[in-house]
C-alpha cells in the first residue's frame, strides 16, 4: 500500500445512498482521505457533539452568581462582572451524592463540598446594599444550617472595610456541583422545601428576618482599626472645638434618590425642615452638649440648609476627601443618628446603636421604615 505524506493511506467502505438516505447499491471501498470520507467523519463529529450537548444541559451547577450593577444605594457602583464560572452537568448529580464529592482530595484554597446544602446571593448595588446581601446570606445560613458563600467581588468590597468576615467567597467550592437551578430564593421558601439550596436574589433584604440578629450583626461588621482610629480622631477634633460630648450622625441622601422615591411611591426628598426638627429634638434633650456630624452625597446643600449660621453642625467630607467607608465609620462612631432613607444611612444608624430618628415615608417597604418598627430606640418623624 503506497505511503502518502509519511502515513499509511487507509480505505473505508462507503455505502451508495440516494438523496433520501436509502442505499442504492453495495458499499465501495474509498480512500480514507477522500472528500466523501471526510464529509462522513465531519457529519459523525457534529452529530456526536449535538448529542453530547443534548445530554449535558441538565442543571446549572455551582457556580454562577451573576453580578449586576444597580444605582440604588448611596456610593459609586462597582463594575459589573461575573463572579464565577458556569458549568453544565446532568441533573441530580450532586444533590443526591454529596458524600462522594467530599471524599475527593481538595486542592489548596478550596473547601470540601457542602454536605447539607449551601446558600449564596447575587450581588448588585453599592455599599449599603452589599452589606444587606452579606447579612441576609449570613442570617439564612444561621437559620437553616446551610453553608453560606458570597461572590468574591462582594468579599473584596467588604474586606477593605470590615475585619474577620466569616462567610467565604463562593469560588472556594468552584470544584463542587451544587445545584442552584432547582434552589429556592428565600429562607421562607426553604422552610417549605428544606432539602433545597438557597440562591438569594439581588436585593434580598428580608429586614424582619435579618434584624432578629441585629446585635450579632453589629459584631459581624467590625471596622478595621485604621477606620476606627480615623473616625475617633474626627469626633475628638469636633468635640475639642465645640465642647460637646454627644455626637449625632446625620445622613442626608439627595442626588440620586429623588427619582427612586418618586417611582416607588410618588414621594419627594426630605426637606430641611425634617433635619432641623430632628436636630431640635436632640438639642432639647442634651442642651448644649450635642453636636451634629453630617454625611451626605450633597455637602453643598447641607452647608446651605443645615449648617448656615450654626456652630454645632459639622459637614463631613466638605473638602471632597471623604469616602463611603470613612462616612460609614464616622456615622457608626456617633452616639445617635438622624437619617432620611437608603440602606447606607440605615447601616450607619444600626452600627451606631443609639437613638435614631427616621424620616416618615408612605412607602412602608422602605428599609429605614421597616427597621424603625423593629429596632428599639428607633422612631419616625415627619
Amino acid at each position: 500500500m503506497p505511503r502518502v505524506g509519511g502515513g499509511v493511506r487507509g480505505y473505508v467502505k462507503v455505502p451508495l445512498v440516494n438523496k433520501r438516505g436509502a442505499e442504492t447499491g453495495p458499499a465501495k471501498s474509498r480512500p480514507a482521505d477522500s472528500w466523501c470520507c471526510k464529509m462522513l467523519v465531519a457529519f459523525v463529529g457534529v452529530t456526536s457533539t449535538a448529542v453530547l450537548i443534548l445530554f449535558s444541559t441538565g442543571a446549572v451547577t455551582t457556580e454562577r452568581v451573576l453580578q449586576r450593577s444597580s444605582d440604588v444605594d448611596g456610593q459609586s457602583p462597582p463594575p459589573a462582572s461575573s463572579a464565577v464560572v458556569v458549568r453544565q452537568t446532568p441533573p441530580g448529580t450532586v444533590a443526591e451524592l454529596p458524600s462522594t464529592m467530599t471524599q475527593r482530595a481538595v486542592a489548596p484554597g478550596l473547601r470540601p463540598c457542602p454536605t447539607k446544602g449551601a446558600v449564596t446571593v447575587q450581588v448588585a448595588g453599592r455599599l449599603g446594599n452589599q452589606m444587606w446581601q452579606y447579612a441576609t446570606t449570613w442570617a439564612t445560613a444561621r437559620k437553616t444550617g446551610l453553608e453560606p458563600f458570597v461572590p468574591r467581588s462582594l468579599r473584596r468590597t467588604l474586606d477593605k472595610i470590615f475585619r474577620d468576615l466569616s462567610v467565604p467567597p463562593v469560588e472556594v467550592i468552584s470544584h463542587c456541583h451544587v445545584n442552584w437551578t432547582n434552589s429556592v430564593k428565600s429562607p421562607y421558601d426553604w422552610k417549605k422545601r428544606p432539602g433545597q439550596n438557597v440562591f438569594l436574589p439581588i436585593y434580598p433584604f428580608y429586614e424582619t428576618f435579618v434584624l432578629q440578629w441585629v446585635d450579632e450583626l453589629r459584631r459581624v461588621f467590625t471596622f478595621h482599626d485604621e477606620l476606627l482610629q480615623a473616625s475617633h480622631d474626627t469626633l475628638r477634633s469636633i468635640g475639642n472645638s465645640s465642647g460637646a460630648t454627644t455626637y449625632v450622625g446625620v445622613h442626608v441622601r439627595r442626588t440620586d434618590y429623588g427619582h427612586h422615591l418618586w417611582i416607588r411611591g410618588r414621594e419627594h426628598l426630605a426637606s430641611s425642615k425634617f433635619f432641623l426638627d430632628a436636630m431640635a429634638y436632640f438639642k432639647a434633650k442634651y442642651r448644649d452638649d450635642v453636636v451634629f456630624v453630617v454625611t451626605s452625597d450633597d455637602p453643598i446643600w447641607c452647608q446651605q440648609n443645615l449648617a448656615k449660621g450654626s456652630s454645632d453642625v459639622f459637614i463631613a467630607g466638605g473638602s471632597g476627601l471623604s469616602t463611603p467607608e470613612k462616612d460609614l465609620a464616622l456615622m457608626a462612631a456617633c452616639n445617635h443618628s438622624i437619617l432620611d432613607y437608603g440602606t447606607f444611612g440605615c447601616w450607619g444608624a444600626i452600627l451606631a446603636n443609639g437613638e435614631t430618628i427616621v424620616y416618615n415615608l408612605s412607602v412602608s417597604v422602605e428599609t429605614s421604615m421597616i427597621a424603625a418598627k423593629l429596632i428599639p430606640n428607633w422612631r419616625v418623624m415627619d
